[in-house]
């Protein structure tokens, strides 16, 4: 993205923000809420179970998706969801529970520990596996998740066995890159929380709906979070150094894109092993931007297959190497 483009866009934005509700009500924020209740309701099919654990240090809940494993001993696969979707983004990773426990956190919609930095997310996976004594995980991470995963892997050598990196890339992997999305955060933060979240509705009608049989399967895990969510996103972004964070992940990286995704291109990916040349990219076939979700049994099978090359053994092996 040129300056002119951004220039552009920022005057796009601006117009486009003059059209939303005038309102700071919170009303008006509630009433642009998509499946809300059943959202708060609803868990994953089969053996997954939705839990809440508190915790004492920090004094938050949190809230995930647990899918038990072949034994209680079994190593925890700990899985991030993106911007828009949550934890039951992966209620078709099942399969992997023959080897590992699952758990699908759900990142808070709102938080007092956000204050617009990627490392707010590390503090609360921090605080969650304490909470829990799980000491060591594989970790997985989807679109926006996967940046959080990047960032966690790369602060916590000892901790991550295995990174998987699914439909995302490198944010920010140069200084331009980083002034274009603090720019663009510029633009949209000076805007009231009514204007964002009609904003943020847009873009999920655009994006979720339509006649395709894509759309058509992920309406019912759709529903527009509490603008916190979206404000920490786009502020975080702007903290993050993609490539610095590249550098410093030590464990085999597992790089998954699909051939049809038109959020995360083809290209942007192939640029993750040249960061982190300890990652292996494979291109997956029909693949779309959904393709967690949607091809879910065949993304697991991916992931399983590169973990079975890494036993305990194989892994400080490769660590040391590295």
């Amino acid at each position: 993205m040129n300056t002119v483009t951004l220039h552009l866009l920022k005057l796009a934005l601006n117009g486009l923000m003059r059209l939303g509700p005038n309102s700071k009500r919170s009303n008006t924020i509630d009433s642009l809420i998509i499946n809300k209740t059943a959202h708060t309701k609803s868990t994953l099919s089969g053996d997954w179970q939705l839990r809440e654990l508190y915790s004492e240090t920090s004094k938050l809940t949190h809230r995930y998706y647990y899918h038990h494993g072949p034994t209680p001993q079994a190593p925890v696969f700990l899985l991030l969801h993106g911007l828009f979707l949550d934890g039951r983004c992966f209620e078709k990773m099942h399969s992997l529970s023959q080897r590992f426990q699952l758990i699908a956190y759900d990142l808070p919609e709102s938080s007092p520990i956000y204050r617009g930095d990627m490392n707010d997310f590390k503090f609360l996976i921090d605080d969650f596996l304490d909470t829990l004594k799980i000491d060591k995980i594989y970790l997985c991470g989807v679109s926006f998740g996967g940046g959080i995963a990047l960032r966690y892997a790369a602060s916590h050598a000892r901790r991550v066995e295995i990174l998987v990196l699914v439909s995302t890339f490198i944010m920010n992997i140069t200084s331009d890159d980083r002034n274009k999305s603090r720019e663009l955060a510029k633009t949209l933060l000076v805007h009231s929380d009514s204007k964002l979240q009609w904003l943020v509705k847009g873009v999920i009608k655009v994006s979720f709906t339509g006649n395709n049989r894509e759309k058509k399967l992920l309406t019912h895990l759709l529903h527009l979070k509490h603008i916190d969510w979206y404000k920490q996103v786009v502020k975080s972004i702007t903290t993050c150094e993609g490539s610095e964070d590249a550098l410093q992940v030590k464990c085999p990286v597992l790089v998954l894109i699909g051939d049809n995704d038109r959020t995360v291109t083809e290209s942007r990916a192939r640029l993750i092993p040249s960061l982190i040349p300890n990652a292996e990219l494979q291109i997956i076939k029909n693949g779309t931007h959904s393709m967690m979700y949607l091809q879910g049994s065949l993304i697991a099978d991916r992931i399983g297959r590169f973990c079975s090359r890494f036993d305990t053994t194989n892994v400080a092996s490769f660590l040391k190497q590295a």
